[in-house]
């Protein structure tokens, strides 16, 4: 079977802030892909986080929600630069056969420039669990590019 690496880069982590604001704006972590309709890379390429535990489809009474994702408690805490994640992961038929042993953060991928950290909560009620956004310090800068 042939295998390709995916890469966690800069594209990624930009999608990623992407469907961050998204769950600012809805205070629900669910990002449908249509968020990306004006950019065909993005659209196609969304999916892609997966393979670094970015993202994750929603899944609901054990049914897929088709075009619907949730950025995962990993790929929160990649955004706010508490947690590092292998370079690249290499995959096969749409499975991850090997992971780099070099690990990089929110940080490398933006090559050194300023702590890009937003706030995130972690919080249970009733219908839901998961991650949103918490209220900006101001002495932050922004991951998703607004104070």
């Amino acid at each position: 079977m042939k295998t390709h690496r995916e890469v966690l880069n800069k594209h990624k982590l930009t999608m990623l802030q992407k469907g961050a604001r998204e769950v600012e704006r809805t205070g629900i972590n669910v990002i449908d892909i249509g968020i990306f309709r004006d950019n065909i890379n993005d659209y196609n390429n969304w999916q892609k986080c997966r393979y670094s535990g970015l993202i994750a489809h929603v899944v609901i009474n054990g049914v897929i929600q088709r075009g619907k994702w949730l950025i995962t408690r990993q790929g929160w805490e990649f955004l706010e630069g508490k947690k590092k994640l292998p370079v690249w992961v290499e995959v096969s038929d749409n499975h991850i056969v090997a992971r780099a042993n070099k690990l990089i953060g929110v940080r490398d991928v933006y090559h050194g420039s300023e702590a890009i950290v937003t706030t995130f909560q972690y919080f249970i009620d009733e219908t839901r669990l998961g991650y949103r956004p918490a209220a900006r310090q101001s002495n932050q800068m922004s991951l998703l590019g607004t104070r």
